[in-house]
């Protein structure tokens, strides 16, 4: 989730056309649309902190404005379930593995 998918959709387009190509006028055109969009949400975003004041600032926090949060990198990755020495599933109960995909 981020909070611009549009502008974010559209440099990821616009920077991997430039990488598939590697010509100098796809680079600046990249580069141009780079620099209007991030002034372009940077005076979205001042014009949402005044309409929406502390709500819009506890929203930023949570969301980035445009690559999504990826836990992996931030040490947040779940970790796989401990081994039971009761039983040689990894896990027990409605979610346990099946018997098929025992190995």
């Amino acid at each position: 989730m981020v909070r611009h998918p549009g502008s974010s959709g559209f440099l990821f387009f616009s920077w991997g056309f430039y990488v598939l190509s590697l010509s100098l006028n796809h680079a600046v055109f990249a580069a141009g649309w780079t620099i209007f969009i991030f002034i372009g949400t940077y005076l979205e975003e001042q014009g949402l902190r005044e309409e929406f004041g502390t709500a819009y600032d506890d929203y930023a926090r949570q969301v980035p404005p445009f690559c999504p949060k990826l836990d992996f990198f931030a040490g947040k990755r779940p970790h796989p379930p401990k081994k039971d020495d009761d039983n040689d599933d990894y896990r027990s109960g409605e979610h346990a593995r099946s018997p098929l995909l025992r190995s």
